[in-house]
């Protein structure tokens, strides 16, 4: 089971196509702005899926694994997505850790000279945020190209920038077995309907990804479901608190973001006046510097 976001077509434009090894859709509040805003989200998710995809041996990523030891210039993508990794790490204590073997404060970073190098040993692994970053970065670029509101859906990380149609996007959250939402704009049935006009929503679930320091195979909840004031904290939180385990409730609520936590038995708890109509603040502001 996974919890897949979709907003309904409620006569905003929609695209959607296949990218990053998922399903991405594209809103746009103007209809007649959807070319040029799915052309900008595309050009992003492409130079993202160039920068971090592990299962390309000719991204980014994989050449900065083999040269393991050595300094390797990276491109501002890449840099984007070590500095969103690193920091994920710093607020989680580790729970969120991009370099396995080693751990993250064994990496070199230099945000100057964009090089980084990992230990000889040490693996990077960016799934943990690489997905939501991109979904970030890909909903305020076909913002800027289409000059009106847009929503950029990636699997299970969501993101909106400028003016919502009706002042809200309507979003579906639904439960189902499969990978979700696919071109033929055919979804399951939703369990909620909730709405948000501006920043990032995210669901960790059951399976966690193997940017997470210390998985688990029988988490206490089955979804976990954020809504931040951008797709990254969303999913920072999301998967930090299914790590949690039992403790995710108090400390979800201890950060003020709106959540909806799905139990193994399907029953549901929501924290903090979830749904949300606008997006939290950013909860992280003054510990991150």
């Amino acid at each position: 089971m996974a919890a897949v976001m979709a907003p309904p077509p409620l006569g905003a434009a929609r695209a959607a196509f296949r990218a990053f090894g998922g399903t991405v859709v594209v809103h746009t509040a103007v209809a007649d702005r959807l070319d040029a805003a799915t052309t900008a989200a595309r050009a992003e998710i492409e130079a993202m899926d160039d920068a971090c995809d592990r299962t390309r041996p000719d991204s980014e990523l994989s050449r900065v694994n083999a040269r393991a030891g050595r300094l390797v210039p990276v491109s501002a993508h890449f840099g984007e997505a070590i500095d969103v990794a690193i920091r994920a790490a710093r607020l989680t204590d580790g729970a969120l850790d991009p370099a396995r073997g080693l751990g993250w404060r064994s990496i070199e970073w230099d945000p100057r000279q964009r090089t980084v190098r990992i230990g000889p040993g040490a693996h990077l692994d960016l799934d943990a945020t690489a997905r939501a970053l991109t979904a970030d970065r890909a909903a305020y670029a076909a913002c800027r190209a289409a000059e009106c509101g847009v929503l950029v859906a990636l699997d299970d990380y969501l993101a909106a920038q400028g003016q919502a149609p009706d002042g809200a996007w309507r979003v579906s959250l639904t439960e189902h077995q499969g990978n979700g939402d696919d071109a033929t704009g055919r979804l399951p049935e939703a369990a909620e309907t909730v709405t948000l006009t501006e920043g990032g929503l995210a669901t960790s679930s059951g399976a966690l990804s193997s940017g997470c320091a210390e998985p688990r195979q029988h988490p206490a909840w089955r979804t976990i479901t954020v809504a931040a004031i951008t797709c990254v904290d969303a999913s920072i939180a999301a998967t930090t608190a299914l790590i949690r385990g039992a403790s995710a409730a108090r400390w979800l609520s201890d950060l003020g973001l709106p959540a909806r936590l799905v139990r193994q038995d399907g029953s549901v708890l929501t924290l903090s006046g979830w749904p949300a109509r606008r997006a939290a603040t950013d909860p992280w502001n003054s510990a991150d510097g």
